[in-house]
């Protein structure tokens, strides 16, 4: 039987066990501090999305300055389309697509990129990772394949567009 973190450490201290059941109590802490700032991450970005959709902050800024024309859009889930609402698609001579389900998502209209063709070819500038959840593991995971491009996440590019412009 699971028990939370908080009963293991009241029943560590009723034991007797005091170290343990005050490392069990910061444990608990921890955990409930990372769900705290995650929850505020995504307020935070939710807040950003909305506050430059009302002022009109694209986020072509960030790919102006770094001469970035040919993008390759990592992730087709539903942040795929809200990041593509947020740029201006003459900024860019090329948008690619890119997904770790490439096989299963390629059609004849649109053709999306695996891992293993990134690392491969030298087509696109930079990827935007717009998985919110999941951008860090997706970075990491791309590094690991071998490809040194820069990547920024879909969030990142939210949270600093007004700084970008």
């Amino acid at each position: 039987m699971i028990k939370s973190p908080m009963v293991l450490a009241i029943a560590a201290f009723a034991s007797g066990c005091v170290v343990g059941g005050l490392c069990a109590i910061k444990k608990y802490d921890n955990i409930k501090g990372k769900g705290l700032f995650e929850q505020y991450q995504k307020q935070l970005f939710d807040s950003c999305l909305m506050e430059n959709r009302e002022n009109a902050i694209g986020l072509d800024g960030y790919f102006l300055r770094n001469n970035y024309r040919n993008v390759v859009v990592y992730g087709l889930g539903m942040y795929k389309e809200e990041f593509l609402k947020d740029v201006t698609k003459s900024t860019f001579d090329n948008i690619y697509y890119a997904d770790k389900s490439a096989q299963t998502l390629s059609t004849s209209e649109q053709k999306v990129y695996g891992i293993e063709e990134l690392t491969k070819q030298d087509f696109y500038d930079v990827i935007v990772v717009t998985s919110y959840n999941h951008a860090k593991e997706i970075e990491t995971e791309l590094r690991a394949a071998g490809i040194k491009k820069d990547i920024i996440s879909y969030s990142d590019l939210v949270i600093n567009a007004p700084k970008e412009r």
